[in-house]
């Protein structure tokens, strides 16, 4: 793992998470090796780290590299995949047109009929889950292997459900125009030490294989409980990659991040992900709401100094017609509300803070107002239409 001109400061803690950084174990503490300015010269830090029994750590971090940060594991160990695939274990062979470049520059795989996994952090999801997000400037490419241009391109419809939190990090979206190929999701949780691979498209080159490694408990590393550890070498661009049982060739988790000498992601069975599950397999069918259905209010649109301004107001067919919406809402807590008001004049209490709820049967015309003060700290109010 690189950075440029490291410069060294010591943390208590062994491992913590950094966005652009090394951290290189040293005795009992640990040094980070932050970013600074570019500087050609290279050295070697050897990993004096106390490794559990029997867990195989490569032996060298280079340090100083004037390039951008990376999160590989003593030698380099990604192996550029050719075009017909020939250069990797034959068994992986049916899953890599099923991995994408994403436009952003994160690394997607197809799941089976047009749904896809990612990272949450590639669309800069919230720390709640998140439901139902326009991504229509989102594109995914599939098929760049080394020699061989892109096949086919897909846009990206909507996310489903997103998260980057501590203990989660996903995302889940519906393109248009996927790729037949698919990797399956495994219907369990992997034990430590299962056998493990990935693809992906680090610092957005054409596919690269991550080689094979072991699934940890995350304790390697001081990520959440909720996370697990792993050793496979990654760079910036490998975010999303689907985190597969070598043995099954089923994905077990997400690859999210991390810092030489552990990268971490996230259990597929910690998400909820496999809520779709029925309709990933195509044992149901699936309806995207309408776009013009679904309304979502950003901090610049909320404004400020309000008082009962109308979001949105939802007409029923006819007079007196039942309504449903979900409302989710980001608001500051204690000083601005969201407020539900039906046809009829029934009024909901006004909420504040994080939260969301669905109610339904109210009479329309339904309007979803907001109250704020003169600060404009709210970030985002979404409304659903539900039929």
């Amino acid at each position: 793992m690189t950075c440029r001109n490291a410069s060294n400061r010591t943390t208590a803690n062994a491992f913590q998470r950094v966005a652009f950084g090394v951290l290189v174990a040293v005795g009992g503490s640990a040094t980070l090796a932050s970013c600074g300015p570019a500087n050609t010269n290279t050295s070697w830090v050897s990993k004096s780290i106390r490794s559990p029994e029997g867990l195989p750590l490569k032996t060298l971090i280079p340090v100083g590299q004037s390039q951008a940060p990376r999160k590989i594991i003593g030698e380099n160990d990604l192996v550029p995949v050719n075009g017909d695939g020939e250069n990797i274990p034959r068994k992986y062979g049916a899953m890599l047109n099923a991995i994408g470049h994403m436009s952003m520059g994160c690394t997607a795989t197809h799941l089976g009929n047009g749904f896809v996994l990612s990272a949450g952090h590639c669309f800069d999801a919230p720390a709640q889950k998140e439901e139902m997000v326009d991504c229509s400037s989102t594109k995914v490419t599939w098929g760049s292997r080394r020699g061989t241009k892109p096949h086919l391109v897909s846009r990206c419809r909507m996310i489903l459900v997103q998260e980057t939190s501590n203990d989660r990090d996903y995302a889940l979206f519906v393109v248009d125009n996927a790729p037949a190929e698919k990797v399956a999701l495994a219907s369990g949780n992997a034990r430590w030490g299962t056998p493990i691979t990935m693809f992906g498209h680090p610092s957005g080159r054409p596919l690269e294989w991550s080689g094979e490694c072991e699934l940890l408990d995350p304790s390697y590393g001081g990520w959440s409980s909720q996370a697990f550890s792993h050793q496979c070498d990654t760079e910036p661009g490998n975010s999303g990659s689907a985190v597969v049982d070598s043995r099954t060739l089923e994905i077990v988790g997400i690859h999210d991040g991390g810092i030489a000498p552990y990268n971490y992601g996230t259990f597929i069975s910690n998400t909820p992900i496999a809520q779709f599950r029925a309709y990933i397999d195509g044992r149901a069918e699936f309806a995207l709401p309408d776009p013009s259905r679904v309304h979502v209010f950003q901090r610049h649109q909320l404004g400020h100094n309000s008082q009962d301004r109308v979001l949105v107001e939802i007409q029923g067919e006819e007079p007196s017609d039942r309504v449903a919406v979900d409302v989710s809402y980001d608001v500051e807590d204690g000083y601005d509300f969201v407020v539900i008001v039906d046809g009829s004049g029934v009024r909901s209490e006004p909420m504040t803070g994080k939260g969301r709820v669905a109610m339904s049967d109210m009479v329309a015309p339904v309007s979803i107002l907001f109250n704020s003060d003169k600060s404009g700290n709210s970030n985002q109010v979404k409304v659903i239409e539900i039929d």
